[in-house]
């Protein structure tokens, strides 16, 4: 009860002081396009129908424990979904990176904005392996691919293979040390047009604290804030580090 009480009164101060989600009083010309063109796209793409029709499917697994359909049944992982497909489709990201993956349907959303991207998804937790490769084999794209993440080992040999990261999604569920670890190894693949999508930064303190451990690196130029998900990018166009709070 305290923690569903303590999450809503977050989303209270989080909506009392964004950024209108419409894109007004916005004054950075690249933030206002991303706001209008991409928050707000309501579009339906064909694939959201096949990525629904995954989850039902996977929702009748029955090795699945109650907190895992749970996760799969919440609004906010298509709503966030969504939104992953109209990043990926907006910027034409061509090698995505996605480590710690939420049964392959995150991975499904991002493979069918590109299907020419070359979308790799690194396996955090042994025990969602033989679901995620359940829903590759269901949406049936040859540019995803698995890797099961035991060790930093694994993460340095698929950022060779990749040679540079035009998206990377980290889902936000390790201990401070690891995910700092995760990011430090991903610095030299990264560019100027590179996305940093983490998820999520508010379901409790150490997601928190390891969003605003990201966010001052020096490297970073500017950063969305939408509650459940937050947004990195580095382009050096960017003179002055900004952080933007918006609703979504």
């Amino acid at each position: 009860m305290y923690a569903f009480l303590r999450r809503n009164w977050l989303y209270v101060q989080y909506w009392l002081n964004a950024s209108n989600g419409k894109g007004h009083g916005i004054h950075s010309p690249f933030v206002f396009k991303f706001v209008t063109e991409v928050l707000n796209d309501t579009r339906s793409f064909y694939a959201f129908e096949l990525i629904a029709n995954s989850r039902k499917a996977l929702l009748a697994n029955n090795t699945l424990l109650k907190k895992d359909r749970q996760i799969i049944r919440a609004s906010d992982q298509i709503k966030y979904g969504e939104l992953l497909f109209r990043i990926v489709h907006f910027f034409s990201s061509q090698n995505i990176l996605e480590i710690g993956n939420s049964f392959g349907i995150t991975t499904a959303y991002m493979s069918t904005a590109n299907e020419k991207a070359n979308v790799v998804t690194l396996a955090t937790d042994n025990r969602y392996v033989s679901i995620v490769r359940e829903i590759f084999k269901t949406i049936q794209l040859p540019n995803m691919t698995l890797a099961v993440n035991d060790t930093n080992t694994v993460l340095q040999s698929v950022l060779q293979k990749m040679e540079k990261i035009d998206l990377c999604y980290i889902h936000n569920n390790f201990a401070e040390d690891t995910l700092t670890n995760y990011f430090d190894q991903l610095q030299p693949f990264l560019h100027e047009f590179s996305v940093l999508v983490i998820s999520p930064i508010r379901y409790n303190s150490n997601t928190k604290k390891n969003w605003d451990t990201i966010i001052n690196h020096s490297h970073v130029r500017l950063t969305i804030d939408l509650f459940d998900m937050g947004l990195i990018f580095f382009r050096t166009e960017q003179y002055e580090k900004q952080h933007f709070v918006i609703r979504f």
